[in-house]
């Protein structure tokens, strides 16, 4: 959760850090988190219906088949099939049967699979016949689904299977700042809400890591069958997110054996260079296999896979020899230039479906992640890595599934189960350097920073919050049970359910352990001399003059200043400020989430389907207040015009709760005022040199305050929860329009209105609001300057912020037919809201927790995103045979960022007045960042040897124009001599960026080569 933007004030930056802490002909909707369904109806030659036909449906992969019975209306449905191909045979006496082949997707419906019998032929045998199933049924969510064949074509850096999700509507990435280690993010954002708050489930089971917000590891892109994404208005099965759902099914085996390897590479010997890193190597490679087949024929299958990554990388370190000298005469020992860093993860993945008998069917799962970021705490520029942290992460998980059909009651019953264990260790990148800071974060181990220019900070050292394993490990177990219903009646499709979710965390947060100082550049007033920040830092570097000044001042301070110990100040480091924790660092907490549904999709007429439902969600987060739960009602429609039948409108409204991340609850369990285990004392000048005289430039470690040290309560950080906090939660509404053309492509267009309520962020409940400055111009009289004297400042996690947006999009979405596919949407749209992120917000008014309202971060005005897939093997040339061409178009205009004022914590603040943040007092996000695009592209070939066998190797180029795409500005400036700020040119009411506040940028152009073979 923490923001790597530079900002005004240590202070603020250290209260931040302390955080980061029924049946219808027509259609249906949703289908299913993991399943689909089929629908239509059986008449005879004259369009009369046909009651009580047997309408069967079979997997040729598995012989898995399910038979039900038409009714009176000659309707048929059959829910819950997992996705893949099927064959639906209707039989009838006094008819020839019928048979079509169909694809079930994820959560999708079949619709209009409608049947003509005749009187049967002489021979009797089955006709075949072309589904009637139209591509694209109506639907009240938006909602994408992405097959096998889709995602294994397009160009995907590091084949994250997440990464599609930014080729459909409304999706976009997070345009919040990086955040370090353990404030990552999903960095998705759907309907610009905070990327915190969405939901992802694999087979129907969670797998959101609800720690900080995030998707979990142990999942490769090998072993995904489909995916679909809901950007809004999903039914009342989903739940736990205020922005969107993403439902994946994982491969399943059947009655053949196949198998197969592959391997994918790239690095900077056939890619370009970085322009912000121009030396330095970058290597990946991503070997893995699968392999899959019969356990018992018809009975029993597997499906196995494995999966690794390797990435090497050099991060360039850009600290001045003069800044590395004066740490190593200070025993810090850091270095610049590039210096290397890994990723690496492996997964394995297992399956095994079982047929009980003809109604009833077991899955049982395993999925394991082992991984390590060298990197998980970032590092380069003017941050050292022994700034960094590594993460050690193994995420090991199994579930069962049981799918129960009674088609004498029209009922289908799932039950599934998830058990898991997490293990999490953070450690730092250089045990053996001391410590010290990241860009305006103290960030470990003996802390300190330097400013060395008027508009960055080195930093170097460790991390505040490091180490953290909990006797060697940091520890979640977690459990999920689910079981839902599906029930046929007359006109309806009822679906309830319940689903309970469990996590169980021991931790350990050293806050501060080791203590962090900031070294700013310190004006003592008129007739002293100045001292830059590297003066401060390093005793060795200080004028005569100056020093003949410190040996005085320190002289007056054990006069002026009671109990002041003398000290010989000028051959000391003498931070601003100096922070320090004291106390047990270990802690728990529990996250327990309990939702039940029900929902009825109903047909009034031929041409209306109406979705109605209300979900129920109750949590209880260890130290957040209890609450009653929270009712979300869901409606939608779905209408054909009969004089149009392939036009269709569709529109939706419901409520949306949100599940919260258990990660600010362990922050309070030790900050927490009335209880917390964990006191951090702040000291500032001259009372902050007293620890650069211990061993170390720190106090002793310690889990009570030391003798010695004076606790000073304003001095002091707590964090708590609003005590009459309330679930976030939002509204989501939609209309819109669809149109189907010939069998397989639909135009849309659609409006979508979101808006974020009570979405949770920290704010300074007790800032001060007047400060006197001391000598020096230091403040040291914030006893008496805050809301509360007599308290420190109290950071509260409050549910009191909001957010707006409105987005139209046309899209034009084309199934693969003709040797090609397409899916593609141009989304207009704007946000606005008055929160970024749970970090402790910079602001103009802590008081005026409203006043923020501005343009989002996530404010992506115009976004363009065309991907598609053109099989070249049709053509007659032999020079194409076996070879595709995939690519994938984005172009985005940039996003708001927000301007601040960068200045030394002394000399920040004045008399009487609170200390601005922004120049000149202006409004939040009034800059506008650089347009963003690029074009990915896949080249493949395949060579089919024997017919079972192939080989297939793949040439990819990403950000194929080599365009320098913007990741980070710097939204600091300084002001000059006259108090006047030079900001960057105005574009309308908003300010463009300069090319000097370029920080970095996306990936350069990359190739990656890849070969694989199957059988």
């Amino acid at each position: 959760m923490l923001n790597k933007t530079k900002k005004s004030s240590a202070r603020t930056w250290l209260l931040a850090i302390i955080l980061s802490l029924s049946i219808s002909p027509l259609a249906y909707a949703q289908a299913g988190a993991a399943t689909g369904l089929v629908v239509g109806r059986v008449l005879d030659a004259t369009g009369n219906p046909l009651a009580n036909v047997s309408v069967s449906v079979r997997s040729p992969g598995t012989n898995l088949s399910r038979q039900v019975q038409t009714n009176e209306k000659g309707l048929y449905l059959i829910s819950n099939l997992p996705p893949g191909a099927y064959e639906i045979k209707v039989t009838a006496s006094s008819f020839a049967s019928q048979v079509s082949r169909v694809d079930i997707e994820v959560g999708a419906t079949i619709q209009n699979n409608d049947f003509v019998l005749n009187a049967p032929a002489a021979d009797d045998k089955p006709v075949k016949v072309k589904a009637a199933g139209l591509f694209d049924f109506p639907k009240t969510e938006s909602s994408t689904n992405m097959n096998n064949r889709r995602f294994n074509n397009l160009p995907i850096s590091l084949r994250n299977v997440f990464a599609f999700s930014l080729t459909t509507p409304r999706a976009t990435s997070d345009k919040l700042p990086i955040g370090t280690g353990v404030g990552a993010t999903s960095r998705l954002s759907f309907n610009a809400q905070q990327a915190r708050f969405n939901n992802t489930t694999v087979d129907g089971l969670d797998f959101y890591d609800r720690n900080t917000g995030t998707f979990r590891l142990g999942l490769s892109q090998g072993t995904v069958q489909e995916l679909q994404v809901v950007s809004d208005s999903y039914s009342a099965e989903f739940g736990r997110s205020v922005g969107g759902v993403i439902n994946i099914i994982t491969k399943s085996g059947n009655n053949e054996f196949h198998g197969g390897a592959f391997y994918y590479g790239s690095s900077d010997n056939i890619s370009a260079k970085d322009p912000f890193r121009l030396v330095g190597d970058f290597e990946v490679y991503q070997p893995g296999g699968f392999v899959t087949g019969p356990i018992k024929k018809d009975r029993a299958f597997f499906f196995a896979g494995f999966g690794r990554i390797t990435l090497k990388q050099d991060n360039i370190v850009t600290i001045s020899d003069q800044i590395v000298q004066s740490a190593a005469r200070q025993g810090y020992l850091i270095s610049n230039g590039p210096i290397p860093f890994s990723i690496g993860a492996e997964t394995f993945f297992g399956k095994a479906d079982v047929k009980v008998s003809n109604s009833d069917s077991l899955t049982f799962r395993y999925n394991g992640s082992f991984g390590y970021n060298g990197v998980f705490q970032g590092f380069g520029r003017d941050i050292s890595d022994t700034a960094a942290a590594r993460q050690y992460l193994d995420d090991n998980s199994g579930a069962i599934i049981n799918t129960y059909n009674n088609p004498n009651l029209r009922m289908v019953n799932e039950s599934r189960l998830l058990i898991g264990r997490r293990g999490h260790k953070i450690i730092p990148t250089r045990p053996d350097a001391q410590s010290v800071i990241e860009d305006n974060f103290p960030v470990g181990s003996n802390t300190l920073g330097i400013v060395n220019d008027p508009k960055s900070l080195t930093v170097f050292g460790g991390n505040v919050f490091l180490p953290q394993p909990f006797q060697d490990r940091y520890d979640e177990k977690y459990v999920q049970a689910v079981n839902i219903t599906s029930l046929l009646r007359a006109k309806h499709h009822i679906k309830f359910g319940v689903d309970f979710f469990g996590a169980f965390v021991d931790g350990r947060v050293p806050l501060l352990d080791q203590g962090v100082g900031f070294f700013d550049p310190f004006d003592f007033g008129p007739n002293a001399p100045q001292f830059t920040g590297l003066a401060t830092f390093d005793p060795s570097v200080r004028t005569p003059a100056q020093r003949a000044f410190l040996k005085q001042l320190a002289k007056d301070f054990t006069q002026s200043i009671p109990g002041f110990p003398l000290i010989r100040l000028e051959d000391l480091p003498f931070p601003t400020i100096y922070g320090q924790g004291f106390g047990d660092p270990n802690t728990n907490t529990s996250l327990k989430l309990f939702s039940t549904f029900v929902q009825d999709e109903f047909r009034p007429t031929s041409n209306l389907l109406i979705r109605a439902g209300v979900r129920y969600d109750l949590q209880r987060l260890r130290f957040f207040p209890s609450g009653s739960g929270f009712v979300s009602p869901r409606v939608g429609f779905s209408y054909r015009f009969k004089q149009l039948p392939n036009l269709t409108l569709n529109a939706s409204y419901g409520l949306y709760a949100a599940a919260p991340v258990y990660g600010t609850s362990l922050a309070v369990g030790i900050l927490n005022p009335e209880a917390g285990k964990r006191k951090v004392t702040i000291l500032e000048f001259p009372f902050s040199v007293l620890a650069y005289q211990q061993p170390g430039h720190q106090f002793p470690s310690s889990n009570s305050i030391p003798a010695g040290v004076n606790f000073v309560p304003q001095f002091s950080t707590n964090v708590r929860f609003q005590p009459d906090g309330k679930d976030s939660y939002s509204h989501q509404a939609k209309l819109g329009l669809s149109y189907l053309y010939g069998a397989n492509t639909t135009f849309s267009v659609e409006y979508v209105y979101v808006r974020g309520v009570r979405l949770s962020a920290t704010r300074n409940i007790n800032p001060v609001v007047r400060i006197t400055p001391g000598p020096g111009g230091v403040p040291i009289s914030q006893k008496t300057g805050r809301v509360d004297p007599t308290k420190g400042n109290l950071l509260e996690i409050e549910s009191a912020y909001d957010s707006y947006y409105h987005g139209v999009t046309f899209g034009v979405n084309k199934r693969f037919s003709k040797h090609f596919s397409l899916l593609s949407n141009y989304t207009l749209s704007k946000a606005i809201d008055n929160v970024g992120d749970y970090s402790a917000t910079i602001r103009n008014d802590a008081l005026e927790p409203g006043g923020e309202r501005s343009l989002s971060a996530q404010d992506a005005r115009h976004r363009f995103v065309a991907s598609g897939v053109w099989d070249l093997n049709y053509t007659k040339n032999v020079l194409l045979t076996g070879f595709q061409i995939a690519s994938i178009i984005t172009a985005e205009s940039g996003h708001p960022y927000n301007l601040a004022v960068y200045a030394p914590f002394a000399n920040s603040v004045t008399e009487g007045v609170r200390p601005d943040v922004r120049p000149n007092n202006i409004s939040r996000n009034l800059g506008v960042t650089p347009d963003f695009a690029t074009i990915d592209v896949r080249l493949t070939r395949v060579i089919t040897l024997k017919e079972k066998y192939r080989i297939i190797a793949n040439f990819e180029v990403f950000n194929l124009a080599n365009k320098v795409n913007i990741r980070q500005v710097n939204g600091n400036f300084l002001a000059d001599a006259n108090g006047t700020f030079h900001l960057p040119p105005k574009e309308g009411k908003r300010f463009s960026t300069s090319n000097s506040q370029y920080v970095n940028s996306f990936s350069p152009r990359q190739i990656q080569i890849s070969v694989g073979f199957t059988f």
